[in-house]
């Protein structure tokens, strides 16, 4: 089956559209020469956008060539609106993988007491800031929703305002952005029963006393420190942020 792959999760290169294109104008000419024209007219074919090109040959095509072309289409989607796998965003130059694997992993550390709240604030304000990027170059990445909220959520788990402050701002920016997902439906559910100001845990009191050089209390000045209001942007100052 076709459409039973998961195409939500498909991460694009830089030869998707090429690869794209190529498959398209075998697939022409093969239709071509099965309705017994010797060739097809690759110039004009040229002359349209892909997407439209596609789109005009899955409807003038049997069910075979026609669920074929449907999925090139579907690629070069997703393709104009994924980030690709290798552009690189922020400070860091984080690929859009790296934002989540990031993400992933400063939560796994943070909750098994490997990092400090301030380390951790520190180190996802960097994080964020490649997002904040991605973000506004590929506004319609389907993976955005779900990094956003991933990011939101560790926000959350910090203590202190600034945590707190774009736990609440990526969470407006899921719910606005993404209307109809499900992070958004569970952004507004976190909105909803508020984001409060969490306080000092006490583990990482202990761990500061245990070892004091290895708690260097990140700025968060010295970072990326703001949030998305309404649409994240490269540089967000003043109020950040998903693909």
């Amino acid at each position: 089956m076709l459409f039973s792959w998961p195409w939500d999760r498909f991460i694009p290169n830089r030869s998707t559209v090429r690869v794209a294109e190529a498959l398209t104008l075998a697939l022409c000419q093969l239709r071509a020469f099965a309705h017994g024209e010797r060739e097809y007219p690759t110039g004009a074919l040229r002359a349209q956008p892909l997407e439209a090109r596609l789109n005009d040959e899955a409807a003038n095509t049997g069910t075979m060539t026609g669920n074929l072309l449907a999925s090139v289409v579907l690629l070069a989607q997703l393709a104009s609106t994924n980030a690709p796998g290798d552009e690189y965003f922020g400070r860091l130059k984080m690929s859009a993988l790296r934002v989540r694997y990031e993400t992933m992993q400063l939560k796994s550390r943070y909750e098994g007491h490997r990092l400090l709240p301030e380390q951790t604030e520190h180190l996802l304000l960097l994080t964020e800031n490649s997002f904040d990027q991605w973000a506004a170059r590929y506004p319609k990445d389907r993976w955005l929703a779900s990094t956003g909220f991933l990011i939101a959520s560790l926000y959350a788990e910090l203590p202190g305002s600034v945590a707190r402050e774009h736990a609440v701002m990526l969470y407006v920016f899921v719910k606005s952005h993404f209307p109809d997902s499900s992070y958004a439906a569970s952004s507004r559910a976190a909105l909803h029963r508020g984001v409060p100001t969490k306080a000092d845990p006490s583990w990482a009191k202990e761990m500061r006393a245990a070892s004091p050089s290895a708690s260097p209390a990140a700025s968060p000045s010295a970072v990326p420190s703001a949030a998305p209001s309404a649409s994240p942007s490269a540089a967000p100052r003043g109020s950040p942020c998903p693909r």
